[in-house]
C-alpha cells in the first residue's frame, strides 16, 4: 500500500482578484506620481524665478557697466514683503542724518 495511488487532488486557483488589486495599486501609484511631478514642476518654476531673477538682474548690471563704462549706473532693486529689503532704504532714498554738536540727530 505504500506506493499505491489512493486518489488525486486537484487544486484550482483564480488569480484574477490579485491581478485587479495590482492594477488598482498601479493606477493609484501613477496618479500620485503624476500629481507629485506636476507639483515639483510648478514649485521649481516659481523658485527658479525667485532665485534666478536677482542673479539675471545683476548680470545685466555688470554687462551695462562693462560695455557702457557707466560706473554710476544704479540697479533697481526689488523691495517688498519677503525680499528682506525695506523699500525706503534702497538707493539712498532715506533722508541724510544731520548731527548737532552733541551727536544727537537734529530735526530737519
Amino acid at each position: 500500500m505504500r506506493d499505491d495511488k489512493v486518489g488525486t487532488i486537484y487544486v484550482s486557483c483564480d488569480l484574477s482578484e490579485l491581478d485587479q488589486r495590482l492594477e488598482h495599486f498601479a493606477v493609484i501609484t501613477m496618479i500620485v506620481l503624476g500629481i507629485s511631478l506636476l507639483a515639483a514642476f510648478f514649485l521649481s518654476m516659481r523658485l527658479q524665478r525667485v532665485i534666478s531673477g536677482p542673479v539675471l538682474q545683476l548680470a545685466r548690471a555688470v554687462r551695462t557697466v562693462a560695455l557702457d563704462k557707466n560706473y554710476f549706473w544704479r540697479n533697481a532693486w526689488r523691495s517688498g514683503p519677503g525680499t528682506g529689503k525695506h523699500p525706503q532704504a534702497i538707493g539712498g532714498s532715506l533722508p541724510p542724518r544731520r548731527h548737532g554738536g552733541s551727536g544727537h540727530q537734529c530735526a530737519p
